[in-house]
């Protein structure tokens, strides 16, 4: 296990072991609480290939305390794929750490690492017992963050986030603003640059959201994120070009999210719109991704759902263009996602022992072009899993 990571679940380990005595000697104790999904999965890749296997999908372990009456602080600690540093499986993350400071009941500040609002789903995406699925919408499975690159089409961290809502009558108009690092993260450290984690150039990431309540039924929003990137840089080499015409590209993500309950039905869906400045001709790094649920509560109980997803962009044109000069591992470098146009069918159905169990079965099939880091290419997949989430 890598020092880094030792110390961090030392932390968390510790923190555990004096809850009790913290609970006892302080009227407000740190409340440790989570959230876990385990599945059983079946995959099938035609012409013949087959995979079984159960997987802790997703564990967030979150630690909560109230400072005073307007002061909160909040941790969460992810681990992916059943995690185990000693047989070099899934992930660990430190996912949030913030202090937040709410004034009143319509406004709130974050200082901190933070899951920025983004769209509809994006702030709710580990709270895995309230979700219908067992995989999630592309750009919130954080357990495929190994393959696909999810950061691409929504923003996973912020520092700095004000977010409430103003009440229009019975409704309400929502917004938020957020402050973040670029996607420059030093992953290397070493003498050019100060350590690993720390953002490498002078940009920041700034996005926000704007979004409509109405009388709680109905919920519809826009997103926008703006941030620079030099992701495209080592086209520079290959290409012949300075260096400085490929460095703080401009991205922009746009986003659209509509949901509603009507009696019995359950609607939700998204779109996303990623965009990346550049001025070759032979470049377009555009990406689209749609999803919609639709979904139908037989009793309190039982859900049952539909779910389409659909992602299109022409990342193809960037890796032919340099294929013959940089090598496959580099060219994951240059490009910002994964997919190029694709569908994936989804039906599923969960059942609600209580608040805090959920029974879940989940169906998919997969049509497209999918390039995933380790894999050279995918046009079809069938995917069948039971899973069951659970809050502590």
């Amino acid at each position: 296990m890598s020092k880094p990571r030792q110390c961090l679940l030392g932390f968390v380990v510790a923190i555990a072991l004096l809850l009790p005595i913290s609970a006892s000697a302080d009227e407000q104790p740190i409340k440790i609480f989570g959230y876990f999904q385990t599945k059983l999965g079946h995959i099938n890749i035609p012409p013949g290939h087959n995979e079984n296997s159960f997987l802790v999908q997703q564990l967030n372990l979150i630690l909560s305390k109230d400072i005073g009456d307007r002061w909160r602080t909040h941790v969460n600690f992810e681990f992916l794929n059943t995690y185990s540093s000693a047989r070099n499986w899934g992930d660990m993350n430190l996912e949030e750490a913030w202090l937040r400071y709410k004034p009143n009941d319509r406004l709130s500040f974050r200082f901190g690492l933070q899951i920025p609002i983004f769209n509809n789903l994006n702030a709710i995406k580990t709270k895995m017992p309230l979700l219908p699925y067992i995989l999630r919408p592309f750009p919130y499975e954080s357990s495929f963050s190994e393959i696909i690159n999810i950061e691409a089409m929504a923003p996973q961290r912020a520092f700095v986030q004000v977010d409430g809502y103003l009440p229009l009558g019975p409704d309400k108009l929502e917004f938020a603003a957020y402050l973040g690092n670029s996607p420059d993260i030093d992953s290397a450290g070493g003498r050019e640059h100060f350590v690993r984690g720390a953002d490498t150039t002078n940009s920041f990431l700034v996005g926000g959201r704007v979004g409509l309540n109405v009388r709680e039924d109905v919920k519809i929003g826009v997103s926008i994120t703006r941030d620079q990137t030099n992701m495209l840089a080592p086209l520079a080499d290959p290409l012949g070009e300075d260096v400085s015409r490929f460095e703080s590209a401009l991205r922009l993500r746009l986003g659209g999210d509509l949901s509603f309950q009507w009696r019995d039905i359950y609607w939700e869906s998204e779109a996303i719109y990623v965009t990346v400045e550049e001025d070759k001709e032979d470049f377009d790094l555009d990406m689209t991704y749609l999803y919609g649920t639709l979904g139908y509560h037989f009793s309190e109980q039982l859900f049952v759902y539909g779910n389409l997803q659909y992602t299109d962009g022409n990342e193809g044109n960037a890796r032919r263009e340099i294929d013959d000069s940089v090598s496959p591992a580099d060219t994951t470098i240059v490009t910002f996602r994964t997919n190029a146009e694709s569908t994936f069918l989804v039906a599923g159905a969960t059942y609600s022992i209580n608040d805090r169990i959920v029974l879940k079965l989940q169906y998919g099939k997969y049509d497209g072009t999918v390039t995933p880091k380790y894999v050279s290419e995918l046009d079809e997949l069938r995917f069948f899993a039971a899973a069951v989430s659970v809050m502590f």
